[in-house]
């Protein structure tokens, strides 16, 4: 069998994955391991064609997306006295959001966060915000953080600057 990857959903090209052709059979068992480190971020096509002794080939294609990229905060506005909206970079995964992944400075305590509809912002609810007041919320970027879709941990910028409403 060969294993092999190209760029796109139809690729012009294809390289390796590992050395090709492989002649032992298998069953059951990994065909292959994959570095897309080296990769930028976007859509392969990974491609196993299996040749039998008689020389009759079956090509099956699956298409990946490589992300690499962390998530980062982008900007943030308070849209009540309590509640502040931090847009991200991306896409983030609903069960990493959590409150305490999040600090505010001024003695503001953040008390929840909510993941909305867009999947980019998150609502935060907290202290009482002083009107006119300039807050910095910082997401923790720590080991367990909050992660893209591709499990990628908060990346830089993790802050951004907000005025309060009061």
């Amino acid at each position: 069998y060969t294993l092999e990857y190209g760029a796109g959903a139809l690729p012009g090209s294809w390289i390796n994955i590992g050395s090709n052709p492989r002649t032992t059979a298998v069953v059951g068992v990994l065909l292959g391991t994959w570095d897309t480190t080296p990769l930028a971020d976007g859509v392969y096509t990974v491609r196993l064609i299996v040749t039998d002794d008689a020389t009759n080939s079956t090509t099956a294609t699956v298409t990946v997306t490589v992300d690499s990229t962390p998530p980062t905060v982008t900007s943030a506005a308070a849209t009540s006295f309590t509640t502040v909206d931090i847009l991200f970079s991306e896409d983030l995964d609903a069960p990493s959001v959590l409150a305490a992944y999040f600090t505010l400075d001024g003695g503001v305590n953040v008390l929840g966060a909510v993941l909305q509809g867009d999947n980019r912002t998150v609502t935060l609810t907290t202290d009482t915000l002083t009107d006119g007041f300039n807050y910095t919320v910082t997401g923790k970027p720590t080991v367990a953080t909050i992660e893209d879709l591709a499990g990628n941990f908060l990346g830089m910028p993790n802050t951004a600057q907000f005025t309060g409403l009061g």
